[in-house]
Order: structure tokens, then sequence, then C-alpha cells
């Protein structure tokens, strides 16, 4: 089977983990990120194709739905995952303006736009299926993270309305909500719970995989993954 997927933020964490374990299961992956030494790094170990993306920026979405998609034909299986994001932890109003705006940009902005992107592909091909990275933050409220919780829960609320918009022409989005996962991420952030606690990065790529390839006679709308320990 034809099976191409986009993984966004894939140089590290998530979407690293993710790019290699569907390359592991036969997937083409386009692993798009904006830091291109990580991306080639992935291209070298397990064949990625690495793309340079800022999600925040038109041009560069199209360019990647572009080269991914592009040439997609009735039957391919097409896959966005949307793993790319960042964070600024702190009380709401001690957080700069800059980085309120940058979240909303990396975290609500640029994947709202791939989905919209992403969908005349996927309806050439027949449908397709978007996984939506998001955090329990978009559920859960925590002190000092207003601004990244509130990104996630936009984007949870669009995926939801978009996915009541194209289930029926055979697309299917997936809000995955983890719990506190070892990733980069923390290092935005003064309070870190304990690694060892966390959920590894590989769990949650075992979840997008699990969900990419779902019959085609079910579907995931949403789903809370957390480590046992629970909410951090």
């Amino acid at each position: 089977m034809n099976r191409t997927a986009i993984v966004t933020g894939a140089g590290s964490g998530i979407g690293r983990a993710t790019a290699c374990l569907l390359i592991g299961q036969g997937w083409r992956v386009f692993a798009a990120g904006r830091r291109v030494a990580p991306l080639e790094a992935l291209a070298t170990e397990v064949g990625a194709v690495p793309i340079q993306c800022d999600v925040t920026v038109h041009e560069a979405r199209e360019a990647l739905v572009e080269a991914a998609f592009g040439d997609a034909v009735p039957g391919a299986r097409l896959a966005l995952v949307n793993a790319a994001g960042c964070a600024a932890f702190g009380p709401l109003g001690e957080v700069s303006e800059l980085d309120l705006v940058a979240q909303i940009q990396a975290n609500f902005v640029g994947p709202a736009a791939l989905c919209r992107a992403v969908l005349p592909a996927m309806e050439r091909a027949g449908g397709g299926r978007i996984v939506n990275v998001l955090s329990v933050a978009a559920r859960h409220a925590f002190p000092g993270a207003g601004a990244y919780g509130g990104t996630k829960a936009g984007l949870l609320q669009v995926g939801r309305s978009l996915g009541l918009e194209v289930r029926s022409r055979g697309n299917e989005i997936t809000a995955l909500l983890p719990g506190a996962t070892d990733t980069p991420l923390w290092e935005a952030g003064a309070f870190v719970p304990d690694r060892a606690d966390m959920l590894p990065a590989s769990a949650v790529a075992e979840a997008i995989r699990d969900i990419l390839h779902l019959p085609d006679d079910r579907a995931i709308d949403e789903l809370v993954l957390m480590p046992p320990k629970g909410v951090l």
C-alpha cells in the first residue's frame, strides 16, 4: 500500500519518535521542522525525507504539502501528524506578548492551517487521517500554562468542528492528548516533574501509529494518554 505521512516537529521529541516508528512500519515520511541538522540526521538514520518548514509560515506549509502529497492518487493512504509546537511557561501576566503570539502561531494557527492545506490531496486519495498532538493541558488547567493550554484547547475545538465537516468524505481527525511526556518542551519551564514518571515519547508515537493503522470502519475522535501516576 502507498502510505505517505507528513510529520511536523520531526527534529525531536514526539515528532521524531513518530517519524522513526512510521518508517519502520513501511510509511514514506516527510519529516518537517525548522532546524535542518536534526532532519538530515533523521534522513541518514532511517530514510525520512527532510523538509525544512516553519509551520507558522504560509509559503512553507504550502511547499511541504505539495512536496509530500502533490502526486497523491486515488487509493493512497495519506496522514498528517501535527506534532510541532512551542511553549513559554509562567504566569500569564508575566509571559511576554511576543511569547504569547509565538505560541498561538506555532500551536494553533500553523497546525490548523495545515489541516486545511492537506484536505484537497486527502480527498483526491479518497480520504486520510490527521492526528493533532495536543496535551492534557487542553482540558486540564495548570498554573503557569494558560497560554500553552489555551492554544491546545483552541486546536482541539478546531479539530472537532473540522472532523464533523469532512468525515463523510473519508477523512478522520483525532485529537491526541498526552499527559506529561519526556521531551525537550520542558526546557521552557522552571518546574519539571520527575522525568522517570513521564510518558516516553515512544509511547505517544506508538499511539499515533495505532490510530493511523485503524481499519477504515472505525475512528478515534479523541484519545487521552496518561502516564501511570496521572497528572504530574
